[in-house]
């Protein structure tokens, strides 16, 4: 529990000095976690479909992309 603590967190510091779409991704990521952490364990046969199907793999994919652009605009300035 101290590690989901930490996680709410750091997106909360997000909120304050990111930008809207960084700090959506970091929200949604940290809903996922969340979930997940209350979810059975899946299979490694529930792992290879996930994989195949390209859903729900990669939950940092997004909130990545988010946060590139938001440097590259800091850069800018």
């Amino acid at each position: 529990m101290p590690e989901l603590v930490d996680l709410y967190a750091m997106v909360s510091r997000m909120r304050v000095l990111g930008m809207s779409k960084t700090t959506a991704c970091a929200d949604f990521v940290m809903r996922s976690i969340v979930e997940t952490y209350f979810t059975p364990n899946r299979t490694l046969a529930d792992l290879r479909d996930l994989t195949r199907s390209g859903h729900g793999i990669d939950p940092l994919k997004d909130f990545s992309a988010a946060a590139r652009e938001e440097l590259r605009v800091f850069a800018m300035v």
